[in-house]
């Protein structure tokens, strides 16, 4: 009987490994024509830039696109009918890698890193230098392929064969809000108080650093919320007698909820909706809101980010999921900072 039972769990093991991981589906190549626009359209263009072909790249597949597909298609012996497929798009994608690379290719993965899967810190500039390599590497490891940072075919079908929502990361704000919202995160505030907001990004302190948060104002005494469950890992003074909470989610990342009146000590495991502390006046301009924060918690190689939120030395170039603040020295923050403002998709409770 123990023998059996040893069988029956060496054949689950080997059907497991047999089976590819669901991140690594099979994805479906996209079929481009006259007309289609998007992403798979920009990258595209670029390829045909890359074996020598001179058109723009707009992401709209016009004319002067299909009169390349078509040349392109003969040279290769394709049948020439103008639509790009999956035998089409075997021919125009070669391997990229930071030892090997073209130039207009790079730009065509770049593209799709950056504006189908939000890569956002990534620069659409055709060096496959070590920010390309890292977000191919993050990608594949996404995707269930290997982890070389060698975008070969494999890599190619999945970035054009596969949609945003495929992810099982978000590496940019609007997936990961997307992202927490289906996983059924809560809004900060509860249902029932009335909001209205100050936007993430404005310019503070007279112009000399920029807003890293989204403030829900709201009246005093509202309870705040977890967005999740985690861990409280910081609560202490703030700004102008208000405290703060932060609160590490079970993914990494980081909820930081200002302005407040804290319930809760460092070391407390909190759940989804627990309140955390009630909004109160500050002492400066008796004003009450929330000031809400987050942070992604890894870097695009799957790197943890630690360190202290509040980063007053923090280099404009140096985040890598938004823009460098725009007012003075920036947002003064920890790199892995994301605009919070997506926090609005949750649901309130």
């Amino acid at each position: 009987m123990k023998h059996k039972c040893v069988s029956v769990i060496a054949i689950v093991v080997l059907i497991f490994l047999l089976i590819p991981p669901s991140s690594a589906k099979a994805a479906s190549m996209p079929v481009l024509k006259l007309g289609s626009k998007g992403n798979e359209v920009y990258a595209l263009q670029y390829l045909l830039i890359d074996k020598g072909y001179n058109l723009a790249s707009d992401g709209v597949f016009g004319r002067g696109t299909l009169k390349a597909v078509k040349s392109f298609q003969q040279e290769k012996g394709l049948e020439e009918d103008g639509a790009v497929g999956k035998r089409t798009w075997f021919e125009l994608a070669p391997k990229q890698s930071a030892s090997s690379y073209s130039p207009y290719a790079s730009k065509a993965l770049q593209h799709l890193l950056k504006h189908k899967f939000s890569f956002s810190f990534l620069d659409v500039d055709g060096i496959f230098g070590g920010a390309t390599r890292k977000a191919s590497i993050a990608f594949q490891k996404a995707f269930g392929l290997d982890q070389d940072g060698i975008v070969g075919l494999d890599t190619w079908i999945s970035m054009l064969g596969s949609s945003a929502s495929d992810l099982h990361f978000y590496p940019g704000a609007s997936l990961f809000w997307k992202g927490k919202r289906d996983e059924g995160w809560c809004h900060p505030i509860p249902l029932g108080a009335s909001i209205s907001t100050q936007p993430f990004g404005q310019a503070r302190s007279s112009g000399e650093r920029t807003h890293a948060a989204i403030d829900y104002i709201v009246d005093v005494g509202t309870n705040v919320l977890a967005v999740a469950d985690g861990e409280v890992i910081a609560s202490k003074m703030f700004y102008f007698g208000t405290d703060e909470v932060q609160v590490k989610h079970l993914d990494g990342s980081v909820s930081r909820y200002g302005e407040i009146e804290s319930f809760v000590s460092v070391g407390k495991k909190v759940k989804k909706g627990e309140a955390l502390g009630k909004v109160i006046k500050n002492s400066e301009n008796n004003l009450h809101m929330l000031h809400f924060e987050m942070y992604f918690g890894w870097d695009a190689s799957g790197n943890e980010v630690v360190g202290d939120l509040t980063d007053e030395k923090a280099k404009s170039g140096s985040y890598l999921y938004v823009d460098s603040g725009r007012h003075g020295s920036g947002f003064q923050r920890r790199r892995d900072l994301i605009d919070p403002t997506g926090s609005q998709l949750l649901a309130r409770r």
